[in-house]
């Protein structure tokens, strides 16, 4: 089966909510810092068999991540 190229989110750790309130419009967080998507998460390109094969190869590579399956896409 041939490979298709994904791009992944992984929201990193600690960092769910100030993800998702990010997502929702909010700029700054509880503490006053300034949020901005390398803060929260990191976008991964990698090759695999299908969405869930992505996933779970980016879940390995960062067990303390997060991954947002709502924004994982396939890039051609």
């Amino acid at each position: 089966m041939a490979k298709k190229t994904y791009s992944v989110v992984a929201i990193r750790p600690g960092r769910r909510q100030d993800y998702s309130r990010f997502n929702q419009g909010v700029q700054v967080n509880d503490t006053g810092e300034q949020l901005h998507t390398d803060l929260l998460s990191l976008s991964v390109t990698i090759e695999a068999i299908s969405r869930t094969d992505a996933e779970n190869k980016v879940r390995a590579r960062y067990p303390d991540h997060s991954i947002d399956s709502a924004a994982t896409q396939q890039l051609g």
